[in-house]
């Protein structure tokens, strides 16, 4: 079967980027021929760009933007590398595509996307079906208006929180609880991603989806407890940084810390893969409510159990 993805593969998040390689290699290694659609809308992009014009207005904000501009180039070069591995094609294949999997990642959060209707199912096709896999609105709403007018094109609902499910059932759609693509392609994912670790080891790894005071806090003082070295991500105020550096190399950083504090739920995904000690600070956001659910899930059942399940929804729905 001809299989297009819908996701956010362009963003330069490494969540996102990591969540649709894990996809294309799952569906890839259930013996379909895989696209990524190359749908690169300017809100999920302009958060990224290098350069925008309003820098102009802002002097403070334009310095910032000088001294980082070389890391931040290595970093979309990194990027683009990895956006590689999934060879995006252009929207027009879509026509061509005999079922179309939108997701994972946050897709129907309309902060994110500005409303855009594609990530609803609004894209053309020829023939085929349409099926949502670890679907994800975030902490936004959904209006009722958008769920009855677009909803009902998909064949196979999954989303990745409990909450969506929810908002699904009341508006009158059934849906299944999948989980994110990392967790689910696991070593499938990981013996693809065998970059060197960028640093020594000995060290306390910190890695911020969202601003929050208490990661930096905590892994200091594990690190001055343990005698380790606090190493960053993005650049920090108490730690030294790491220069920005691609996906392939985040897996590494996690997979070679001693202990991984973060507020980012692919931080703790790849973190369960990898058997690292993680400690999630709570970020009061809807992050809080990924992260419990997931852990709840796997209080119940083991990682396995939950990753035949989604298979089981993936085979199914693309039957």
């Amino acid at each position: 079967m001809k299989i297009g993805i819908v996701t956010f593969h362009c963003a330069r998040n490494y969540g996102a980027v990591l969540q649709c390689r894990a996809l294309y290699e799952v569906l890839k290694s259930m013996g379909h021929d895989v696209h990524v659609i190359n749908y690169r809308p300017d809100a999920v992009t302009k958060p990224y760009w290098l350069w925008q014009d309003s820098f102009l207005l802002h002097p403070v904000k334009l310095i910032k933007v000088a001294l980082n501009f070389p890391p931040e180039l290595r970093r979309k070069m990194t990027f683009e590398r990895f956006e590689k591995t999934f060879s995006p094609v252009p929207p027009r294949y879509s026509l061509d595509m005999d079922a179309m999997v939108y997701g994972s990642d946050q897709i129907w959060n309309l902060r994110i996307t500005g409303g855009d209707t594609a990530y609803f199912g609004a894209i053309d096709m020829s023939r085929g079906k349409k099926i949502a896999y670890a679907a994800s609105c975030g902490d936004g709403h959904i209006p009722d208006e958008m769920l009855k007018g677009y909803m009902p094109m998909f064949h196979r609902i999954g989303v990745r929180e409990e909450s969506l499910q929810k908002t699904l059932k009341t508006a009158g759609f059934s849906s299944e609880l999948c989980l994110d693509p990392v967790l689910l392609a696991g070593d499938m994912l990981l013996e693809k991603l065998d970059a060197k670790c960028p640093v020594n080891r000995g060290y306390v790894l910190t890695y911020e989806a969202v601003d929050n005071t208490k990661v930096g806090e905590l892994a200091v003082r594990i690190a001055s407890e343990r005698k380790l070295r606090v190493e960053s991500v993005s650049r920090s105020p108490y730690a030294k940084g790491i220069a920005r550096f691609g996906p392939e190399e985040f897996v590494a950083l996690i997979r070679n810390a001693d202990c991984v504090v973060t507020s980012s739920f692919h931080a703790v995904a790849l973190s369960i893969l990898l058997k690292k000690e993680y400690i999630y600070c709570q970020s009061g956001t809807a992050i809080d409510d990924r992260i419990n659910g997931l852990l709840a899930q796997l209080e119940k059942h083991s990682l396995e159990e939950l990753r035949s399940k989604s298979m089981a929804f993936l085979e199914e729905a693309l039957q």
